[in-house]
């Protein structure tokens, strides 16, 4: 495999994210109603530390009656275009565990195309820290339903630890198949027959799909506790074909 796409996340203290690799989404009426943040093009919610790192943070405003703001990052939506079907796609993370938090990397289809779930879903990881979810890493697909327009999960089970150092998330593509790995060890197979199985259409050999990175509050990960502010430090994401 070759390096087709990376992000070394090495731009300069308080640089934004390079806008040739990510476009910064900000709220849109996609967003479930059961998450609490607003996403925002600010770079106090999405900026280089300068020591090798992208730092995506949710900030909690002194008065509750201001949002809570955060940053979701698109690689379809940067100045050029970012559409990928088949590879490796990996990131290094270091994710938060505050309550009521939730950190992901996935890979999302042309939405703005054909709609979601027809579009695809690959989740390489999520990380909601609810009470009965914190510590689990949960990886799987979205795909459309065969029987009416709701949506079919079919993931592999969670990995359990503490997720707040440095781990490498990934999911290797191929025709009929995706794989989830987390620090290189296997973690479990989504097959196109498991997801027929299940009820859905397998839509991963004819779309395209893109990197997004996002952090958001609330729904999966239920409410947040007292923290005013919580990171998720990206330090690559890189993409092999």
């Amino acid at each position: 495999m070759a390096l087709i796409w990376a992000d070394e996340c090495d731009r300069p203290a308080g640089a934004p994210p390079d806008p040739t690799l990510w476009g910064v989404r900000r709220t849109d009426r996609w967003q479930p109603a059961a998450e609490l943040q607003t996403y925002t093009a600010d770079p106090a919610n999405a900026h280089h530390d300068g020591n090798g790192h992208l730092v995506i943070t949710a900030i909690r405003a002194a008065d509750p009656r201001q949002p809570i703001t955060s940053a979701r990052l698109s690689a379809r939506h940067a100045t050029t275009r970012q559409l990928f079907r088949y590879g490796r796609f990996e990131a290094r993370l270091s994710l938060p565990g505050a309550a009521g938090t939730w950190p992901a990397f996935w890979l999302l289809g042309e939405d703005d195309r054909v709609g979601w779930p027809d579009c695809g879903e690959i989740d390489i990881v999520e990380a909601p820290n609810s009470p009965s979810t914190a510590g689990q890493v949960h990886q799987g697909t979205h795909s459309p339903s065969l029987l009416d327009a709701g949506s079919v999960a079919v993931g592999v089970p969670p990995t359990s630890g503490d997720w707040r150092g440095f781990h490498t998330y990934a999911v290797d593509w191929q025709p009929g198949l995706v794989s989830f790995t987390v620090d290189d060890r296997p973690t479990g197979t989504v097959t196109r027959r498991a997801v027929e199985a299940a009820g859905g259409r397998w839509r991963f050999d004819d779309r395209h799909l893109s990197p997004v990175i996002n952090l958001a509050v609330g729904g999966w990960a239920g409410p947040p506790d007292d923290w005013t502010e919580a990171r998720m430090h990206v330090a690559w994401v890189r993409i092999w074909a």
